[in-house]
């Protein structure tokens, strides 16, 4: 596959670590995931961003990635992110998860991303959105 990829893509002038990342997953198999994300300080919302009262906006959904999931959790944090807010986003996220006794299942009742604002006065509940997380991507 490694061979493949390069017949594929031009990695002339990429950046050492892009070429790298390419190489290593290029061999890996799709595995369902369940992914959390926290906005942290978000100044202001639109129509699909709604912050909450800490200027947070969380949301979570099933993705397709090319790890190996040896891990059964793990957490990326931005550099740049300040401890608090980590923390702050991380016991949100735990809590949505505490209320949520079939978030496990979420990977197979998922059709899309989750938006984890408010619904029914559960500010972590979750909205389905359209769209295939297994379409074809055209390009």
């Amino acid at each position: 596959m490694t061979d493949a990829l390069r017949k594929c893509i031009d990695l002339t002038g990429m950046p050492r670590a892009k070429v790298e990342k390419l190489l290593h997953y290029c061999d890996r198999d799709p595995k369902k995931f369940i992914q959390c994300d926290a906005w942290v300080n978000v100044e202001h919302g639109d129509d699909i961003v709604t912050p909450d009262e800490d200027g947070d906006w969380l949301c979570s959904g099933s993705t397709i990635e090319l790890m190996t999931g040896a891990t059964s959790v793990r957490v990326l944090i931005a550099l740049d992110t300040q401890k608090d807010a980590v923390l702050r986003a991380l016991r949100k996220i735990i809590d949505w998860i505490e209320r949520r006794p079939d978030i496990m299942k979420l990977e197979n009742d998922m059709v899309g991303n989750a938006d984890l604002t408010v619904i029914d006065d559960d500010p972590f509940s979750l909205d389905k959105r359209a769209g295939d997380p297994n379409e074809d991507i055209p390009f």
